[in-house]
């Protein structure tokens, strides 16, 4: 007897492509640096046309951009991911832990990496990475935080965020991008964040 099999929906065939395009790029901007990958070599490590790359993404800059927010997306610190509402001590858990998965990712410290060692020659490509990575996370973050400081300015909400981050990256991040502390686990993890928003709240006042 034959059996009714229902097909669940996959992913979008043009997200699949964009997918495989930004996965290509990432690996040849590793290897070779923004400024010597050309498009032509992205859409064919991707199996794609150079029209389908352009299809998706106006320009290289435009696809590095992506490439950069889709990493943040992926550890919840895009504005659809962050917890609001619930607390200022569980918003700052979520945050740090978030915050230090993401500057633990192998690739992720490779493009800091790339990025420094391209500051002097490719300033607009390292600023790019800065205002699309950092700065737009940064950002995101101090949005909901402001919600937690009555009466605060957004110039508040971002000094307090900045302090936060610096606090979580403490001197492994500086480790991590020398080589000489590559994990961390989650007990450790947990404990550091936990300190982290401890020395927060004896900068400021939250309500929440």
């Amino acid at each position: 007897m034959q059996e009714n099999v229902t097909k669940r929906p996959g992913r979008p065939k043009s997200a699949e492509k964009a997918d495989a395009i930004r996965n290509a790029a990432i690996d040849l901007f590793m290897a070779d640096g923004m400024e010597r990958t050309s498009m032509d070599a992205i859409a064919a490590a991707a199996g794609v046309s150079k029209q389908t790359v352009y299809s998706h993404f106006n320009c290289k800059d435009d696809l590095f951009r992506s490439c950069v927010a889709t990493k943040v997306e992926t550890y919840g610190l895009d504005p659809s991911s962050i917890p609001a509402g619930d607390g200022v001590d569980r918003f700052l858990r979520h945050i740090g832990r978030a915050y230090l998965t993401l500057i633990s990712d192998p690739g992720v410290v490779r493009m800091f990496r790339l990025m420094v060692s391209e500051a002097e020659t490719h300033a607009a490509t390292v600023k790019s990475f800065h205002e699309s990575g950092p700065v737009t996370t940064a950002a995101n973050i101090a949005q909901v935080l402001a919600h937690y400081l009555p009466g605060s300015s957004e110039e508040v909400a971002a000094q307090a965020t900045s302090e936060f981050l610096a606090l979580v990256r403490g001197e492994y991040w500086l480790g991590l991008l020398l080589g000489t502390h590559t994990e961390i686990s989650d007990e450790e993890m947990n404990a550091h964040v936990d300190h982290c928003v401890k020395q927060l709240h004896k900068l400021y006042e939250f309500k929440g």
